[in-house]
């Protein structure tokens, strides 16, 4: 019998064919990743000639105190356990005295930190020690050279009399508008306290709705204060314009981690005990339901970078522990807080998702993976401590030197540190789980 050769000859025939095509489609990609840099070369350029050369300067250089908000201090930045490598440490700053100032002829850019006035562009962290190794990632900065800074050109400016502003860098991603922004908005009665004239808040367009709620809900209390957003490559040109710096110093971005790349002084961490954390506690939560909870353990999904690698056969573990698999930036605000102060444990990747332990009760156990990289970020180590919560790292293998690698931990190292976190104290906890 003849053999049929047919379906051989096929794929013989075909290879050459496949192999052409794939090339083909690799060509066209580079070539429109060719024109997509020619292209924003020329942006850029077109954009520098149109540029404002600015001379940077520091905010006590300019403008009026109304104010002081916080005198200059030490504050202490924690660093976590982390299973099987390091003790609780930390690390002490220096940070500056914060006052509100007054400006006159000052302009906002709405995803940019520097305010531009007559004399220069009042940019404070241009000054800071930590300039030395930040990326700044202003949205109107074009370049940066001997002191000077060169910013886009507006395409549109909005006539404000008296404005205050929410806008900044990170002013829209939750991290950060926690700890820089969200104390500005709760220090607004005092300002509105100290001025006779009706004011206007700078706010960027929130894609955020849990920030969004936060900043709407609480300037509706308020009958004097008009509300402005900003497009991202507009600008507020304000008559007057009362200024508060960030209340919390963290990178814009950076190639590694420094301790110094967070700064929370304790100066924010009461403003969000006392003027948010608490009130939102209570307006989203009957103490007689907390025990009825199904979310007593949680798991903060992760998507993206900076993910563990085998992060499904640990989610089906931790689902079969009983845990709940959630993604925080998808509940409401009220459903976070409750579901926050409601668990007993929570686990997963390390993310902003985490930054939510402000919401949990004391002595709720945290277990965080988190790539090697990153193991000294002081951001959620400081709060977890601030709102004592028991916090601890794990870490494996990073699949390169990046800070955004993503990682793998083998499932029996994890399960040892969750036995480890349940015995450090507390042991009885781990009866009601």
């Amino acid at each position: 019998m003849a053999k049929d050769t047919s379906h051989t000859l096929l794929t013989h025939t075909d290879r050459p064919l496949i192999g052409l095509v794939k090339m083909t489609v690799k060509s066209i990609k580079y070539i429109f990743r060719r024109i997509r840099e020619v292209l924003r070369k020329i942006i850029y350029a077109y954009e520098f000639l149109l540029s404002n050369k600015v001379h940077i300067i520091r905010s006590d250089q300019y403008g009026e105190v109304i104010f002081q908000l916080k005198e200059k201090s030490i504050e202490r930045i924690y660093f976590p356990k982390i299973y099987n490598l390091s003790k609780e440490s930390w690390v002490d700053f220096f940070y500056p005295k914060i006052d509100v100032r007054k400006f006159s002829d000052a302009q906002v850019y709405a995803g940019s930190d520097f305010i531009l006035t007559k004399d220069g562009a009042v940019w404070e962290k241009y000054f800071k020690p930590q300039w030395a190794k930040t990326i700044p990632i202003d949205k109107a900065l074009l370049k940066i050279k001997n002191q000077y800074i060169f910013i886009k050109k507006a395409k549109h400016i909005e006539t404000i009399d008296y404005g205050f502003s929410l806008c900044g860098v990170h002013s829209t991603v939750w991290a950060h508008f926690l700890v820089q922004y969200l104390p500005k908005l709760c220090l607004l009665k005092e300002i509105q306290s100290s001025v006779n004239h009706n004011l206007t808040v700078l706010v960027p367009i929130y894609r955020d709705a849990q920030i969004r709620e936060i900043v709407y809900t609480y300037l509706c209390q308020f009958k004097n204060i008009k509300v402005k957003e900003l497009e991202q490559n507009n600008v507020a040109n304000c008559k007057v314009l009362y200024h508060i710096e960030n209340t919390s110093h963290l990178s814009d971005h950076a190639n590694y981690i420094n301790p110094s790349d967070i700064i929370i002084p304790h100066f924010t961490i009461d403003i969000l005990k006392n003027n948010f954390v608490n009130h939102y506690i209570n307006v989203s939560i009957n103490s007689e339901d907390i025990t009825q909870s199904p979310f007593r353990k949680l798991y903060i999904g992760r998507s993206g970078i900076r993910n563990v690698l085998n992060h499904e056969e640990i989610e089906n573990y931790f689902i079969s522990q009983g845990f709940a698999i959630i993604q925080p930036h998808n509940l409401t605000l009220k459903e976070k807080v409750k579901i926050f102060r409601e668990a007993v444990i929570i686990v997963g990747p390390f993310s902003s998702g985490f930054t939510n332990i402000v919401f949990c009760k004391p002595e709720t156990k945290v277990l965080s993976f988190v790539n090697y990289q990153r193991i000294y970020d002081g951001y959620v180590s400081t709060l977890a401590k601030y709102f004592d919560v028991d916090l601890m790292f794990v870490t494996g293998y990073d699949q390169n030197d990046s800070i955004h690698s993503s990682y793998n931990i083998p499932l029996d190292k994890i399960k040892l540190a969750y036995l480890e976190l349940f015995s450090s104290k507390n042991n009885d906890l781990s009866e009601s789980i």
